[in-house]
């Protein structure tokens, strides 16, 4: 849902900021803007967006500059960032993306695209955050337990307990062992939620590993490639590309999986099933 969300536009353009409040509004997001990077910082630390469209080359301090300060203060690392720019080349592609910038959109930009990309941040954003709760209760409990299974442990050694009562610290014990499987399943269903809104947004969502090999493709893989996902799994990005197309991008490519850095916005051509 986009009522109350609220998005920061940073950006010394104002004909681009005109146009992401005009876009951006009607689709419910109260839109907040800010003509340089340093009114946004200012902006950020007035009340925390969740997310931020940035302009990478602006007067004065630019976007990268703005989204290592960001990055780099605990209160606002986890915002969503995505950096906007008219020209990007592959440097400022890995600059970004190391410094932990969510994703690029290049300017000129589709108004549908731009929209899907926003609803896509916000909503891994909040799945993320969703299971960063979980995993600290599921953390807490472990830790509550372990105390409690020492503290047993001393009462039993300093009082010698009785053959009734210990059968009570066993069943004690189990029960607690209980809870925190019940915490860990609960937790297995949390990933699984996450993967299921990879599968539910506009965009085809994938993963790889250091390797550059695919280790999860979302269902929309059936509409970009044609192929189901468990036939992307296991592969190459470049075995799904033309020759050329394989050659120019595989120095970027091959750049962002060295630097062990997200890959996001690297737009290529691909060959469908069908050729």
């Amino acid at each position: 849902m986009s009522e109350g969300t609220v998005i920061l536009a940073v950006d010394d353009s104002f004909e681009s900021l005109s146009l992401l409040v005009e876009l951006l509004t009607p689709a419910g997001y109260q839109v907040r803007a800010a003509d340089s990077g340093e009114l946004g910082l200012a902006a950020v630390a007035v009340g925390p967006p969740d997310l931020i469209l940035l302009g990478l080359h602006m007067k004065g301090m630019g976007g990268i500059e703005v989204c290592r300060r960001l990055k780099s203060v605990e209160e606002t690392r986890d915002i969503p960032i995505i950096l906007l720019s008219a020209s990007m080349d592959a440097k400022e592609r890995v600059a970004g993306l190391q410094l932990g910038a969510s994703d690029f959109i290049t300017e000129p930009f589709q108004p549908e695209a731009l929209l899907a990309r926003v609803r896509t941040h916000l909503s891994l954003h909040r799945a993320s955050a969703s299971l960063a709760r979980q995993t600290a209760v599921f953390r807490d409990a472990n830790l509550k337990l372990q105390a409690e299974v020492a503290e047993r442990q001393r009462a039993e050694k300093d009082l010698g307990l009785s053959l009734e009562e210990a059968e009570r610290a066993r069943r004690a014990l189990l029960g607690a062992l209980e809870d925190q499987e019940r915490a860990a399943k609960a937790l297995r269903a949390s990933e699984e939620r996450l993967r299921d809104i990879t599968s539910s947004v506009g965009d085809w969502v994938w993963e790889v590993n250091e390797d550059g090999v695919y280790t999860y493709s979302s269902e929309k893989s059936r509409d970009v490639l044609g192929r189901a996902p468990e036939e992307i799994v296991g592969k190459r990005p470049f075995d799904f590309m033309p020759p050329d197309e394989a050659a120019r991008v595989g120095a970027v490519f091959t750049e962002l999986v060295a630097a062990k850095a997200p890959i996001r916005d690297l737009e290529t051509w691909n060959l469908r099933k069908g050729g």
